[in-house]
């Protein structure tokens, strides 16, 4: 049940900032185009489930809680500070507020129902299914689903329909250019795949991995459907996630956006820390003790968050950018 509150509160926390101008050389493809595949299939149940609120009804988004770590939006009427113990009647209030907005913000205008209109075949043999619709006020929607052996995973719905504007008084952020998102799923180690829509007018995007590694990609991806000017974007990032996205045209970068400080620093930290591996039956809070002093102390050390939460949270990316 933490998942939820904290993926709400991270959302529109991703920092961006327009390019400072063009590198000393051309930025030009130097990697082969992801292999995406346009389709037309129905979407799975799972992401029908996410658009019904009903199917959350009776369930407590604050249920459970007993330590959870928060990156707190620009308006918030809650102190912007790790918070530990029951939750008080302002957080549960803010995250229900939250999570009404983030329904309400996903649903699919009539005769647009979510269908999966693009797929990519990942290196370790994993696939990637990416489904889209139109949302209120005729903005895109879409939700991408990894599945890497008995592992399956992947964000919650984005686009340009859950940033503008952002849910529950989150700082504004925009989706025009760089509207990509990171999600991942595995067992033994994490796959992360970056997945979104970029403008069509654009050519490439340079890559940087938290390994250091850099690699520049033509945009050939196929057409968002109801929306000519987006192009999907579907790209298997391996065990590292991105740290830095530029987007080009005419061999110049045009937007840049980073990975959010604390962002990093979470991903990087769990990586050092280790993946819990919890016996069956055993106490799940003492088992994860070791885990969670070592992920607190490495956070601690990064100055990125107080401390980790107990249950776990959601990570993934809203990069966002100024064209």
């Amino acid at each position: 049940m933490l998942l939820l509150p904290t993926a709400l509160l991270l959302a529109g926390c991703g920092a961006a900032g327009p390019s400072r101008g063009p590198a000393s050389a051309p930025v030009l493809p130097d990697a082969p185009a992801p292999p995406i595949a346009a389709a037309a299939a129905p979407a799975p149940d799972w992401v029908l489930g996410l658009l019904h609120p009903a199917a959350n009804a009776g369930v407590s988004s604050t249920e459970g809680w007993s330590c959870f770590v928060r990156a707190v939006p620009a308006g918030s009427t809650v102190p912007a500070t790790q918070q530990c113990g029951p939750p008080t009647p302002a957080q549960k209030a803010e995250v229900e507020a939250q999570r009404k907005a983030h329904e309400a913000a996903m649903q699919p205008v009539a005769g647009s129902e979510p269908r999966v209109v693009a797929t990519l075949r990942l290196a370790n043999g994993g696939t990637v299914s990416f489904a889209a619709w139109t949302a209120a006020g005729g903005k895109p929607c879409w939700v991408t689903e990894i599945e890497v052996g008995t592992s399956g995973g992947g964000g919650g719905p984005d686009g340009p329909c859950m940033r503008e504007p952002a849910p529950a008084g989150a700082a504004a952020v925009s989706c025009d250019a760089l509207c990509l998102d990171s999600s991942g799923t595995g067992v033994d180690r994490t796959t992360y795949v970056l997945a979104g829509t970029v403008p069509a007018s654009a050519a490439a995007l340079r890559v940087t991995l938290a390994d250091g590694s850099v690699a520049t990609y033509p945009l050939a991806g196929p057409p968002l459907p109801g929306f000519a000017d987006r192009r999907i974007f579907l790209l298997g990032l391996g065990a590292s996630d991105w740290r830095k996205l530029e987007l080009a045209a005419g061999g110049t970068v045009t937007s840049t956006v980073e990975m959010p400080r604390e962002q990093a620093a979470f991903e990087d930290c769990g990586a050092k820390a280790g993946r819990p591996q919890p016996a069956a039956g055993s106490d799940l809070q003492a088992a994860m003790q070791p885990y969670q002093d070592a992920l607190n102390a490495c956070l601690q050390a990064a100055g990125a968050f107080g401390q980790a939460s107990a249950g776990g949270s959601s990570t993934q990316a809203r990069p966002t950018t100024t064209p």
